[in-house]
């Protein structure tokens, strides 16, 4: 979309742009004030030139701050600082994380700022911030001030009669409107469905809708038409038809958009880490070389990281860009044809869809639109099992959890119950008539421990086996089961629990059968 008059002065020069930078630096941290490099900035965000023209005032979500740039190059933090939900003044005042902000059209000076769930709105004049719409919980619903709830703004743009406010709810997938008189809540457009579709008011589908700007083309009445960034196209709504078309598509993530005094439409792609111009002769890439970094220079040359917002300076003839992930203010300077008079105004934008589109693009981009919104039901559908499967496994989980501890505490209770049987036989009967599980408990946990026997593991092992393949001991008693035991390496028969060769006869049989083991 550009200029009609570029034909009557010439082609525009796209390699006078000049990107350079003009706040923040190589240091990364605490956001501090400054000048130019020296300031420390935090993922700066939205961008907006200030009332009397002398500032750019830019959002800091990751800091909580709304900070200002002086075009003599020297930053400071005009709101915030503090992570929280509080309105108070300047200093005090608190935030949950700031994205966007809008200059109030009937006093410029003073600020309506989106804090991701809640609109905040700060008077200049009495250093105060109120709330407008919205609290600190997230959520969807319309209604007034606080009892309205959003999920993640990011966007504002407030009509020039001071009375509507646009809201850009990214993460309900709407655009919202406040009635600045009655601070009313109510969904303009979207039906909250991650989707690319055309239609009217709450009947058409934004997917995270971004920034809202006022089409400035010609032909198009002012303050009439919303163009609204959003995933991977940009969105034409018109506010009298309530009709959502889009405008353009196939850009990679665009985000912030600005237009000149000419009436071109500038778009910052954070997916391309790139400018563009949209001209009479198609879309230009008028800045950034397409992948991320950061590097000043001549448009094709220089380097973005995640620009996200853009504001033009139409008396320097200059755009500035905030350049979120390289943590800087970037100046581009733009040839004098996007600013001067001379040129006329912007050709109209070229819209798909509405009257006098071309019949196989429109069916091309319907057949693309179901394709779309059958896959997207088909992703829905899987996602919903998977998350089915998760809860299942996550029960499945917790109850083998729960078995398992339950398994150790009867055994521990099995334990306890056989070690008294075990010690109350012993107590009531002389050794030779031990049963065979009391023998191998008696040699296992009081024999061996009263004589410093470590290596008992096999020999007890021998006793349960033998008294396993008795039936558990079935009718052996422990001196015949000891026997038993013993037999290979000592050839008894008969072992008498009370000779007074029992412990040496023992010792030297469970060293034997020990070193019978290892042999093996």
């Amino acid at each position: 979309m550009a200029s009609g008059g570029d034909k009557a002065v010439g082609p525009i020069d796209w390699k006078s742009v000049v990107v350079s930078t003009v706040a923040g630096g190589t240091a990364e941290g605490e956001s501090k004030d400054g000048v130019g490099a020296s300031a420390v900035l935090s993922e700066p965000h939205t961008l907006i030139a200030s009332g009397d023209g002398k500032h750019l005032l830019f959002t800091e979500p990751a800091s909580n701050r709304i900070r200002c740039f002086s075009l003599d190059g020297k930053v400071s933090t005009l709101l915030g600082g503090v992570k929280g939900f509080k309105n108070a003044d300047s200093k005090s005042a608190a935030f949950q994380s700031p994205y966007s902000l809008c200059a109030d059209p009937l006093k410029p000076n003073n600020l309506y700022i989106g804090d991701i769930t809640s609109i905040r709105y700060w008077d200049a004049k009495t250093d105060q911030v109120t709330l407008i719409a919205g609290d600190a919980k997230e959520g969807y619903g319309d209604g007034v001030g606080s009892n309205a709830r959003f999920r993640q703004i990011t966007g504002l743009l407030c009509h020039p009669n001071g009375k509507t406010l646009y809201v850009a709810d990214c993460s309900n997938n709407r655009i919202r409107a406040v009635d600045l008189t009655s601070q009313n809540v109510s969904t303009l457009i979207g039906d909250g469905k991650q989707e690319r579709r055309d239609g009217t008011g709450v009947n058409s589908s934004l997917y995270y809708p971004r920034q809202i700007v006022f089409d400035r083309s010609p032909n198009v009445k002012p303050n009439s038409v919303l163009l609204i960034s959003s995933c991977n196209a940009i969105r034409r709504f018109d506010t009298e038809t309530a009709v959502l078309t889009s405008l353009e598509s196939g850009y990679l993530d665009p985000f912030p958009m600005t237009f000149t005094p000419t009436g071109h439409l500038i778009v910052g792609c954070r997916a391309t880490d790139s400018l563009h111009c949209f001209t009479d002769t198609g879309v230009v890439q008028i800045a950034g070389s397409g992948q991320e970094g950061f590097a000043d220079g001549a448009g094709g040359v220089a380097q973005f990281a995640s620009p996200s917002g853009l504001a033009v300076v139409a008396n320097e003839q200059c755009l500035y860009v905030s350049d979120s992930l390289n943590h800087r203010i970037r100046r581009v300077t733009l040839p004098p044809q996007l600013f001067t008079t001379a040129v006329s105004a912007a050709a109209p934008l070229p819209a798909i869809g509405g009257d006098g589109r071309d019949s196989k693009l429109a069916a091309e981009l319907q057949a693309l639109t179901d394709r779309y919104s059958a896959q997207t039901t088909e992703l829905k559908a899987l996602t919903d099992r998977y998350a089915a499967q998760t809860a299942e496994l996550q029960m499945i989980r917790s109850l083998a959890s729960d078995l398992k501890r339950e398994n150790g505490l009867l055994k521990q209770e099995i334990s306890s119950l056989v070690s008294k049987q075990c010690m109350a036989e012993i107590s009531a009967r002389p050794p030779n008539e031990w049963s065979a599980e009391t023998t191998v408990y008696w040699v296992e946990h009081i024999f061996a421990p009263e004589h410093k026997i470590a290596e008992i593991s096999e020999f007890v092992k021998e006793l349960k086996a033998r008294a396993g393949s008795n039936g558990s001991g079935g009718g052996v008693s422990g001196s015949t089961l000891l026997a038993l035991a013993l037999a290979p390496v000592t050839g008894c028969r008969e072992w008498k629990l009370t000779d007074k060769s029992t412990v040496e006869m023992l010792q030297t049989a469970i060293k034997a059968l020990k070193q019978s083991s290892s042999a093996k």
